[in-house]
This record gives structure tokens, C-alpha cells and sequence, in this order.
């Protein structure tokens, strides 16, 4: 589950607006092929000489032995600056229904400026289409810049400027028998035969069977 809220938190950060529920539904399909792990793993073996696997777990729990992995079995160069790397990829939870909400306003916003006559300006210098391109932009790229790194009073800001009521609901899914098996068979049990993941397939496959 944890591979699925990244990628729809990604999706909301990209212009989405739908809840994670909505989003498995709605993409049933592009859910099952991304986490397709015995197709993707099968591709990247046949691209590389070597591959390793390993969990992400390992980098946010035991990053010294993410790193004596890193250095030691893939003979990669330890990065000199791992402040860098604190916090990448890293969703802020709590803006992502409120980076939801804007983006729904700013979807119905830009539906107004086609439907409706060029707006009037001094030098009638902006066009709807410009603005329709502005709110587009906005909504496909902004809302992430504005939200993940948002902090409380920032969001609250927000949601008070938006009358913003959350859904307790948003957050959260409940997986159909056909999607759990998909995992443990696609997901889970493609990453019992590396090494590095051994000791964490019984609480990956826990996961998918409580989801």
C-alpha cells in the first residue's frame, strides 16, 4: 500500500484530484501494471549486468546499512552531501487533500474562463486562453511546490481561505480481493528471492492482507 499512496500522492501533485479510494478505482488498471514488480523486475535484469534490490525501509530505518550496501555491494561512491538526500521523495500528508481541493477549484475555475467571453483588462492584454494556460500550469505544477513543505499554519491558512472541510475518508482504501492477490502474487512474492528483502516480505505480504 505503501508503493500505491506514493504514487497517488504524486498524481495529486501533478494536477489529481481524487481521493485514494477514487484513484485505485478510477486507474484500477495503471495501479495493477505499476506494481506489476515480476514484469519491471524482469526488464531491469535484462537491461543490466547487476542488479540489487532493497527496500526503501532499509534507507528511512537503517540508513548505515543502506549505505554499506550502497558503497560495498554496488560499488557506487557515498554521496558527499547526505543532508541532500533527507526528506527526498518525502510526502507531506497533511497537505495532500488540501493540494486536492485547490486543484478541484482551480479545474472548475479554468472550465468558467472557456465558457465564458474574453475577460476585460486595461489594455486588453490577457486573453482567456492565457489564463486558462496560467490556471493549467498552476494546477499541474504549483500545487506540490506550494503544499509539501507547507507547515501547519500555512495549510490552516488555506483551508480556511477554501472553507476547507476534510474527509476523514480521503487517505484511505479498502483493496478488492482481486487487487490483494494481484499484489501478493506481482508485488510481494517477486521480491522474496533478493537477498536484501528476505526480512521484510512477511510484513510486506501482512500489509497487503490488512489492506
Amino acid at each position: 500500500m505503501a508503493w500505491i499512496r506514493s504514487a497517488h500522492s504524486q498524481r495529486i501533485h501533478q494536477g489529481g484530484v481524487e481521493s485514494l479510494g477514487e484513484y485505485i478505482e478510477d486507474l484500477g488498471p495503471l495501479v495493477m501494471n505499476m506494481t506489476h514488480l515480476k514484469n519491471i523486475l524482469g526488464y531491469w535484469e535484462g537491461a543490466w549486468d547487476r542488479l540489487t534490490v532493497v527496500p526503501m525501509e532499509l534507507f528511512i530505518q537503517y540508513p548505515e546499512r543502506f549505505w554499506d550496501i550502497y558503497v560495498n555491494e554496488m560499488g557506487l561512491p557515498m554521496p558527499q552531501d547526505l543532508s541532500q538526500m533527507q526528506g527526498r521523495n518525502k510526502t507531506n500528508k497533511a497537505g495532500i487533500e488540501v493540494a486536492a481541493a485547490v486543484n478541484k477549484l482551480l479545474v472548475y475555475m479554468t472550465h468558467l474562463a472557456t465558457q465564458h467571453a474574453p475577460t476585460p483588462n486595461h489594455n486588453n492584454l490577457i486573453t482567456n486562453a492565457q489564463i486558462v494556460s496560467a490556471m493549467e500550469h498552476t494546477r499541474l505544477n504549483g500545487t506540490y511546490l506550494a503544499f509539501n513543505e507547507a507547515n501547519g499554519d500555512e495549510l490552516d491558512a488555506v483551508k480556511e481561505f477554501l472553507h476547507f472541510e476534510a474527509d476523514p475518508q480521503f487517505n484511505q482504501a479498502k483493496l478488492s480481493a482481486d487487487m490483494r492477490q494481484h499484489l501478493l502474487d506481482h508485488f510481494v512474492a517477486p521480491l522474496a528471492d533478493w537477498p536484501h528483502m528476505k526480512e521484510w516480505i512477511d510484513a510486506y505480504r501482512e500489509e497487503v492482507l490488512n489492506s
